[in-house]
């Protein structure tokens, strides 16, 4: 793999950290109608490299990192929704399942089953479920608005922003990535 293209990759992936952060502390602000606490910010920061892994490794799974971003669209799109459901799902059967297990950890916020036993409090199911929703939100806005961006850019760049210029119809045989891929090139030719 080229350098500039594992750079560039790297690089889309901390965006999609910085996104799953924001999304996170949205989720934690509305659910604590923007009251958060210390207990609940420390359990925030807590699970946060958990939601890294688990969305990073979905969104590898969908292929999120192999495609080129100039030409993101519904399929990169529907991959992002896709890698977020799947996500939350683990996420929600980690919180459901395995933190109930984990002995109690004083600097987070805990749950008293009886006055001796305690256990770390789970993530309240609105924070998991807000989260998905922000997460989709900041990722795919994100991604599509960087090809707008982009699409506009060539456009002023190539002169397409002006009066009107004569042009000849084109017909493509073909509806593949190819065909696609000549189309737009086209356009901004």
């Amino acid at each position: 793999m080229n350098k500039s293209v594992a750079a560039h990759r790297a690089g889309l992936a901390v965006l999609d950290c910085l996104c799953m952060a924001l999304a996170l502390f949205l989720a934690y602000e509305f659910r604590f109608e923007f009251a958060l606490m210390g207990a609940d910010f420390r359990q925030m920061v807590a699970v946060l490299p958990v939601y890294f892994l688990v969305r990073l490794i979905f969104f590898r799974v969908f292929h999120l990192y192999s495609g080129v971003l100039r030409y993101a669209g519904l399929t990169e799109l529907r991959a992002t929704a896709w890698a977020v459901v799947g996500g939350t799902v683990v996420v929600a059967l980690l919180n459901g399942v395995a933190v109930p297990r984990l002995p109690a950890v004083d600097w987070l916020p805990v749950h008293y089953v009886t006055y001796l036993e305690k256990h770390p409090q789970r993530l309240p199911w609105s924070i998991v479920c807000m989260e998905a929703a922000f997460t989709f939100l900041l990722v795919g806005t994100m991604r599509l608005s960087r090809r707008a961006a982009l699409s506009a850019l060539f456009s002023m760049l190539n002169g397409n922003h002006g009066p009107a210029v004569q042009r000849r119809r084109v017909l493509i045989v073909g509806a593949g990535d190819t065909g696609e891929a000549t189309a737009r090139t086209l356009q901004r030719e």
